[in-house]
């Protein structure tokens, strides 16, 4: 990059890979930052996706559910400490959003994982339709904007430090639905990685 110092360079890598299975791609650099967006049941876009509503039962959210936990567990330990994951569904549902955060949360105090969550300002403007709570923000659908879910978590200084192909936090036996609807268990992820460039 050009400029003068402190310019900031970001590389990135794409990889198409198992959000939940880290240690088949992970090199082991933790990250500074990730978006987790997880698959949910999008009942918070069943404007424009009216079909959700015949595709999902209490059995598939379900199963969705430990999905989500078991791609947090999945990517929690590739963060540094001091690191931020973005949490986020398409889903309105409290089983899909902050009952996954506070499982999650639980989890990783007994494990000494050092999750902390961030609190989030609502955004204010007409039309904005959304509540604020300990585990996020839940939006609602609303004539600017469809609903969804989205929480900070952060990473505690003196967490157990992982390595690529170890998980801090224990399935403890859960059988998560590693397949649904026989695809694998996915996620879109986004990590940031930024160095300071060279002076030039």
């Amino acid at each position: 990059a050009g400029g003068g110092s402190g310019v900031l360079a970001t590389q990135v890598r794409v990889h198409c890979a198992d959000a939940a299975k880290p240690h088949t791609w992970w090199d082991g650099e933790p990250f500074g930052a990730v978006i987790l967006d997880v698959p949910c049941s999008g009942s918070g876009i069943v404007r424009t996706h009216p079909e959700v509503k015949l595709r999902h039962t209490a059995a598939s959210v379900a199963a969705l559910r430990q999905v989500q936990l078991q791609l947090l567990r999945g990517i929690w330990p590739l963060l540094r400490d001091g690191g931020e994951l973005l949490y986020s569904t398409c889903s309105v549902l409290a089983e899909e959003n902050a009952s996954v955060v506070q499982a999650f949360a639980a989890e990783a105090a007994e494990a000494a994982a050092g999750v902390s969550l961030a609190a989030l300002a609502p955004p204010q403007g007409e039309g904005v339709s959304c509540a604020a709570s300990a585990e996020g923000i839940t939006f609602f659908p609303s004539a600017i904007h469809q609903g969804g879910f989205v929480a900070l978590l952060r990473k505690e200084s003196g967490a157990k430090a992982p390595t690529a192909r170890q998980r801090t936090l224990p399935n403890r036996g859960e059988r998560a639905a590693r397949k649904l609807d026989g695809q694998p268990a996915r996620a879109r992820v986004r990590v940031r990685r930024r160095k300071r460039a060279a002076r030039t």
